[in-house]
């Protein structure tokens, strides 16, 4: 394994609540990025 992956790992297992939300930040961020580009395409080539 991955010295940076394992060291991410630990730290994520010390603060479950910060590796949780990160993710959840980051889904989120995703899905607002996909929704947005979304439209601009459907706009585009409608």
């Amino acid at each position: 394994m991955n010295e940076r992956l394992l060291k991410l790992y630990k730290s994520a297992t010390k603060y479950p609540f910060l590796y949780y939300s990160s993710i959840i930040i980051l889904s989120t961020l995703v899905l607002f990025l996909g929704y947005y580009f979304g439209k601009i395409f459907f706009a585009l080539f409608s």
